[in-house]
């Protein structure tokens, strides 16, 4: 028409699809985790302080509420000496012990008072607590500071938990070899020294 050609019409249809972003899961429900402590001594029980650490990590001292996802945690208590832990109040004997949290729960440990036996302690040059793990007879009995109903004698070891940050120098009593044997008898305060070497 007109001399003029005529544009040829397109019916193709060009559409472009947005994929929807895929839903975040929902967040892990938290519970309320509540630990608390008692001592034990001549038939009686009264509350008392103790460290507490949930996944290896230092949250503070009893009594102390903190909120955990669902699912297995690792609780460890340490008591300062001459405190002994003995059990908690659900029956187990486990310390550390893994606890399965899906619910708010309350757990309490029972400390007895200890009139033979041996603590043991761990501090830097600076009179700091070093992170350390202790063996009676190769058999873990917890982290600094802890204290063990025994008597006679028996092979203690200190195992710093960080070992590039710290440098084994001696026991409380001059001696120098770790592992080493010791004879307890009534009651022995033992520390563990390293020197900071982390600087």
């Amino acid at each position: 028409m007109w001399g003029a050609a005529m544009a040829k019409k397109s019916n193709e249809l060009t559409v472009t699809v947005t994929a929807k972003p895929p839903t975040p899961p929902p967040p892990a429900p938290e519970y309320s985790l509540t630990i608390d402590s008692r001592g034990i001594e001549d038939g009686r029980t009264y509350p008392i302080s103790v460290h507490v650490f949930i996944d290896d990590v230092y949250i503070g001292d009893t009594p102390i509420t903190r909120k955990v996802s669902a699912g297995s945690h690792k609780i460890y208590v340490s008591a300062e000496p001459p405190y002994s832990f003995e059990f908690w109040g659900d029956g187990s004997t486990e310390n550390p012990r893994v606890v399965n949290v899906d619910r708010d729960m309350t757990l309490t440990a029972y400390f007895r008072y200890v009139y033979q036996g041996l603590s043991l302690d761990s501090i830097d040059q600076y009179g700091l607590r070093c992170p350390t793990e202790f063996y009676i007879d190769d058999k873990y009995v917890g982290d600094a500071p802890v204290t063990v109903r025994i008597s006679g004698d028996h092979k203690v070891e200190a195992r710093s938990k960080m070992p590039w940050l710290y440098q084994w120098w001696g026991w409380s009593d001059g001696v120098t070899e770790n592992p080493r044997r010791i004879n307890v008898s009534g009651y022995v305060y033992l520390v563990a020294y390293y020197w900071y070497i982390g600087y």
